[in-house]
């Protein structure tokens, strides 16, 4: 170390390899930046590990200041795997699925798993229809047949949509970068999710008996039909059950219409609509409160 600079680490296999001191030293380390995931991987995928070695990182801050170590870890790397499918599996139970009573995950500790992690829960899909209150929305698809209210914590919503009955309530929303973050108002957003997630349903059990058909008469092929029917009957009957709610849903009156958005900052990204009525923030707000007026979103 010099002058606080990181310079090199000497480790034991280093020591016992070289003749000289000088030479066991090694200037490998990664820099804590958005690439330490991808850097320490392709170090640990290419360095040629003695017997019985623990190969250990040096982590550097961007004045070379050292921070840390950092190891491979095999579990972690299966659980990462693991994520990565889940991400990807649209069918797949995700984490609101089994814990639907939990709207806050602390994560201890800073690892690739932990960070991995939070951005699969960053990316996750909220939906209850009562109101909702949480620490910070960041990417998420909410649909909330209440309000929403997102004033402990961190007490932010960036990026994602965030669909509400009544109310839309955080201390900020959207970022200083300008991440697109849309809040929209009214409607009935938990209806509307089961209509389309429905609708996509049947489309694939209607695909799903076109193919079945074509194929060679069997047994299976009958068993098979008959269940396809039952889960079509059953889903076109719930889905013309939603349709009739939607339909039947009386529009709020102006003067009881408590749709609103109110929060202590809003960044330019940010998008509101309620109805059919669209307005985008271009400018930093400090407070906000937006509300409808006639045909027009206004800010009082």
């Amino acid at each position: 170390m010099k002058g606080g600079e990181f310079k090199g680490s000497i480790t034991y296999h280093s020591l016992i390899n070289n003749l000289n001191v000088s030479d066991a030293i090694r200037t490998d380390c990664v820099v804590l930046d958005q690439n330490i995931w991808k850097n320490a991987r392709y170090y640990f995928a290419n360095y040629k590990k003695n017997l019985n070695e623990n190969v250990l990182l040096p982590i550097i801050d961007k004045q070379r200041q050292l921070i840390s170590f950092a190891f491979e870890d095999w579990d972690a790397n299966r659980e990462i795997r693991i994520l990565s499918e889940l991400s990807e599996s649209q069918d797949a139970l995700q984490f609101p699925d089994i814990y639907p009573d939990y709207d806050c995950v602390r994560i201890y500790g800073f690892n690739e798993l932990a960070y991995f992690f939070a951005k699969y829960l960053e990316n996750s899909c909220i939906y209850t229809k009562m109101d909702l209150e949480t620490e910070c929305i960041i990417n998420c698809e909410v649909y909330c047949g209440g309000a929403v209210t997102v004033r402990t914590g961190h007490q932010s919503i960036i990026g994602g949509k965030v669909r509400a009955v009544h109310e839309v309530s955080a201390g900020v929303i959207g970022s200083r970068v300008g991440n697109r973050t849309d809040i929209i108002l009214g409607g009935q957003p938990c209806e509307e999710f089961d209509y389309d997630l429905l609708t996509k349903e049947v489309q694939e059990l209607e695909e799903t008996m076109e193919r079945t058909e074509r194929q060679p008469d069997s047994p299976s092929k009958i068993s098979h039909l008959g269940k396809l029917r039952m889960q079509l009957t059953v889903s076109r009957g719930k889905l013309d059950a939603i349709n009739k709610d939607l339909l039947q849903q009386p529009a709020a009156p102006p003067e009881v219409d408590i749709r609103r958005m109110v929060c202590d900052t809003v960044f330019p990204g940010a998008v509101l609509t309620i109805d059919h009525a669209v307005y985008h923030f271009c400018d930093r707000l400090s407070p906000c409160v937006a509300m409808l007026r006639g045909d027009e979103i206004r800010l009082i």
